[in-house]
């Protein structure tokens, strides 16, 4: 009986996501004209849950307490009923802030962020649906109890038989129901997965997309294989800007959950005066779109231009010692010095690693400041953040006055936190609660802006402004729930990827340079290599300079499978998604998609989506593995 406490809960598990959204998907993938189901079509829904869930587990565990000593099966069936719990709790809990089950690698992230940063963790955990974990936790104790109770009050006189009936109807019912359940003749669809199966398969990558289709393929072949899947454009060196800001220094200034909703380099800058002034003498990119909704893997291809893996682990977790190619690479190797800055809060176990692999020579984190004094002088924890993006930015800033005087040129990404979502009133904002998240995000924004002018101030008065290329960008936009109710889950959308990008390039431009076609951040390292006349270290590069036109013809693939449980791209003016959490494509002329969008099974475009998004993920996987690893040594790449 025990183990009917998380059977149910994988059940009500089930119905939530059907409530939000699944019936509608499941009626338009059945056909249905009136986005409803019928009742037998509902029924079928549960079949997998019900056989597994309440009569082959179950089985398996009456097994199991014949094997044990009877000492043994009281703790062993409640650690692995409490257990189980824990486990759906935390997929549920993802699914509420990302509409995706939880991976085995995110489980560790969120584990360490938490960590690290407790102050998020009451904003991520729903105290409802821990309520309900502690009420079936207690349930599970009682029964556990209860049963050992009764079993050492046995008699060994006759059995009661009414008992005897109880037990075999209630044993019987779930079995009958299962067999009900599989009446309807309902074709299967992902739907029809239990539960238990389902989040185990995420949580471990079952999955996975595990093709062979590339295998074969010749390094060069991969490379032709990926310009005749995306349409992109070959390599050129012969552009007007080639090489005009010669010698110039680089500094990446990356906001931390920035979407173009909340600043729009088209729109009104009052409030950021800064980038204002930038703007006057930059390439502006309209629509400018990260490549994956998670840090790391966004930051990955910003340096790398290329996609960042879409399996369970990036490339840096499954090679360590990789050396990869990109823009900080080829600085590097071209004699500038190289370095990143970033506050301890936002540094990962690999985080370390993957900027090795980069090619940059220096990793700069400052140290925490103290939590407890943080909380005496102010009591709004977010002021933490800000102290520490202070601290890094000092030290960027000296940084730039001791290169100044050595007379080394430089590539720096500075990467701040202050506007890690949830986005709380803050400062000025404080007692204006009923700002919409847009507007938080936007303020947050602002206020990195004025550490933007800071940067302007320094480099102006080391007469560098006008030699320096300053990269304007956010890593991704908005991506879980808890961040802005308004988030969808288990898609990709605008507010995920839309991200604003602006390169400062005083000597290449008298005025605004505005890009109109559809570009992506693995378009930037190309952008600032070919601005600098740059080409070492340069035959992996996926993207194209932000103003080669012939952009416009490109397939821009969006990846987030293993963080949102979709993955998409944009081709001939459409964008197509795929969402492997509910097996649904959608098309629209916008990265925006709701029921009305949805290509039923039975359409070519739905075989056409799944099976460009199948191709790109497997040619990514083997370019890695092929291509970069094995070929790295041999054109020459330093290793620094």
């Amino acid at each position: 009986m025990a183990w009917s406490i998380p059977a149910l809960i994988a059940m009500v598990i089930k119905i939530q996501i059907l409530r939000h959204g699944g019936l509608r998907i499941i009626a338009r993938h059945l056909g249905s004209t009136s986005n409803k189901v019928s009742f037998g079509e509902m029924i079928s829904l549960f079949q997998a849950d019900l056989l597994i869930g309440f009569v082959l587990l179950p089985l398996g565990f009456l097994i199991l307490t014949k094997i044990l000593h009877r000492k043994l099966r009281g703790v062993t069936l409640g650690v692995i009923c409490i257990g189980m719990l824990f486990f759906l709790y935390v997929h549920y809990q993802s699914w509420l802030t990302v509409g995706r089950f939880l991976s085995v690698q995110l489980f560790f992230d969120s584990l360490w962020w938490g960590i690290s940063d407790p102050h998020y963790i009451k904003m991520y955990l729903d105290f409802k649906v821990m309520a309900v974990l502690f009420v079936s936790i207690c349930a599970i104790v009682l029964i556990i109890w209860w049963a050992r109770k009764r079993e050492s009050f046995r008699t060994t006189g006759p059995p009661n038989m009414k008992r005897q009936t109880l037990r075999i109807l209630i044993a019987i019912c779930p079995i009958v129901l299962a067999g009900i359940s599989y009446i309807p003749d309902v074709k299967p669809i992902s739907y029809h997965e239990s539960i238990l199966v389902q989040t185990a398969e995420k949580f471990v990558g079952l999955d996975e997309q595990n093709s062979t289709e590339f295998i074969k393929l010749k390094p060069q072949e991969l490379v032709d294989k990926y310009y005749e899947i995306t349409k992109s454009p070959p390599p050129k060196r012969d552009s007007v800007f080639s090489g005009k800001a010669h010698n110039s220094n680089v500094i990446f200034f990356v906001f931390e959950t920035g979407p173009a909703k909340c600043l729009d380099l088209g729109g009104n800058l009052e409030e950021f005066p800064a980038i204002r002034r930038l703007k006057e003498k930059a390439f502006v990119a309209e629509k400018h779109y990260s490549t994956y909704p998670y840090t790391a893997r966004a930051i990955f291809s910003l340096l790398s231009s290329q996609y960042p893996s879409n399996s369970l682990k990036d490339f840096i977790q499954q090679d360590p010692n990789l050396v990869a190619p990109g823009v900080m690479r080829s600085l590097s190797n071209s004699n500038y010095i190289t370095t990143v800055y970033k506050p301890r809060r936002a540094q990962f176990p690999m985080d370390e690693a993957m900027y090795k692999a980069l090619g940059l020579s220096a990793q700069v984190i400052a140290t925490p400041v103290d939590q407890d004094t943080i909380k005496a002088e102010n009591p709004d924890w977010k002021e933490a953040v800000i102290r520490e993006d202070l601290e890094t930015f000092k030290l960027l800033q000296m940084d730039i006055r001791k290169w100044k005087h050595s007379g080394k040129n430089f590539a720096a990404i500075y990467l701040p936190q202050v506007g890690h979502g949830p986005w709380p009133t803050i400062g000025e904002n404080k007692g204006t609660e009923k700002k919409s998240m847009v507007e938080r995000g936007r303020a947050f924004m602002s206020i990195q802006d004025a550490w933007l002018g800071d940067l302007i101030e320094l480099l102006e008065q080391q007469q560098q402004l006008e030699k320096t290329l300053i990269v304007i960008t956010s890593d991704h936009g908005v991506r879980t729930h808890q961040e802005d109710p308004d988030f969808q889950g288990g898609m990709i959308d605008e507010y995920t990827f839309n991200v604003p990008f602006m390169l400062y390039a005083p000597q290449v431009l008298d005025s605004t340079y505005v890009i109109p076609w559809l570009t992506s951040h693995i378009d930037v390292g190309p952008t600032v290599l070919e601005l600098l006349g740059v080409y070492v270290d340069r035959e992996f590069e996926q993207g194209s300079p932000v103003w080669d036109e012939s952009l416009r013809e490109r397939k821009t693939y969006f990846l987030g499978n293993h963080y949102l449980g979709a993955d998409g791209y944009h081709s001939n003016g459409r964008f197509s998604m795929w969402s492997q959490v509910s097996d649904a494509v959608y098309q629209h002329s916008s990265l925006h998609f709701d029921i009305n969008h949805l290509i039923p099974h039975s359409y070519d475009e739905y075989h056409e989506v799944t099976s460009a998004i199948s191709q790109m993920v497997a040619l990514q996987d083997r370019w890695y593995t092929l291509y970069m690893r094995a070929n790295f040594n041999r054109v020459g790449m330093g290793a620094n």
